[in-house]
């Protein structure tokens, strides 16, 4: 696959009285290889983080590994560090989609590593990886959750 999906679930720190990590899940994730957009985040961090955010994506395909930074609509950031699979063919679950030919389904982990908005938060999604005319665009299999 040309890309990974970069993550947009992340866990925020409650707060020093609090046990209890903040959580954001995002429902709707759609984009290139590079750069891609996070939309419907719910829960208790989206005070921090708002309810979108933008990616940019950097890809280590050889290692199926990567880095990406969510800039949030609140302007902070989460730095995400993650891997993931790729999956072809009869093992590839995504749905077809009008207009596109499935590339791969990409299930992956990740971690928020830093940034203004999270610290250490654990991360899952599935990515699906499309092809039309030449180029790939990702969307999300299911919400993306922490």
């Amino acid at each position: 696959m040309a890309g990974s999906a970069s993550v947009a679930a992340v866990t925020i720190p409650g707060g020093i009285a609090s046990a209890t990590p903040l959580t954001l899940s995002c429902t709707s994730l759609s984009g290139s290889e590079t750069a891609q957009i996070f939309s419907g985040g719910t829960g208790t961090a989206s005070k921090e983080t708002g309810s979108k955010g933008t990616s940019t994506v950097n890809n280590n395909l050889t290692k199926k590994t990567g880095v990406a930074t969510v800039k949030w609509t609140t302007g902070k950031t989460s730095v995400e560090s993650y891997s993931y699979k790729e999956l072809f063919g009869s093992s590839n679950k995504c749905a077809a989609k009008t207009g596109y030919s499935k590339a791969a389904e990409a299930p992956g982990t990740g971690k928020v590593t830093g940034g203004t908005a999270t610290v250490n938060g654990a991360v899952t999604w599935t990515a699906c990886a499309y092809a039309k005319s030449g180029k790939i665009s990702i969307f999300n299999m299911g919400p993306i959750k922490s």
